[in-house]
């Protein structure tokens, strides 16, 4: 199976360190506002390891791209091949070090929204489209759908299917 991800810039733009963190599934406790986490599970920014920290001169495009490759690929979206691995192989030559290098060196507003994917593919591509929106909703926009609630909330309370809550 070969796979497109890349290291050709995630978006939307961040503007803030939480943009940045949000947008590679590296969170901390404090940024979820009304979170009744107890003590002993609380994850700070100091639990974050040190060589994912923001670099002192390092911008916050840089960051993010950098956490892109070094925290959400390696995490989040390699566990996501784990159950096909048993079946295929699967390869990501977007994601070799010639190419990671070479993205690198390409100035963060040209990465920032895939510009240089872009120009690079509608020029190999031009009949083929780009989509106009993601294909992915976020979870929470889907959480906060009234039919997804309404669910979630009559089965957490239905004990003939749970039985767990009160």
């Amino acid at each position: 199976m070969i796979r497109g991800y890349d290291a050709f810039g995630r978006k939307p733009p961040v503007t803030n360190s939480y943009q940045v963190r949000r947008t590679c599934n590296l969170m901390t406790s404090f940024d979820y506002t009304s979170s009744d986490i107890p003590e002993d599970f609380i994850v700070s920014y100091d639990d974050i390891p040190k060589h994912l920290h923001q670099k002192t001169d390092e911008s916050l495009g840089d960051w993010r791209d950098r956490l892109w490759l070094q925290h959400r690929t390696p995490i989040t979206t390699a566990a996501l091949e784990d159950i096909k691995l048993a079946y295929v192989e699967v390869i990501n030559p977007l994601l070799s070090q010639e190419i990671i290098t070479s993205i690198q060196e390409i100035p963060i507003d040209l990465r920032t929204n895939k510009k240089i994917w872009r120009s690079i593919v509608s020029e190999m591509f031009p009949q083929i489209p780009f989509a106009k929106r993601e294909a992915v909703q976020e979870v929470g926009q889907i959480l906060n759908l009234p039919e997804v609630r309404d669910y979630i909330c009559s089965s957490l309370n239905d004990k003939k299917k749970l039985g767990i809550f009160p």
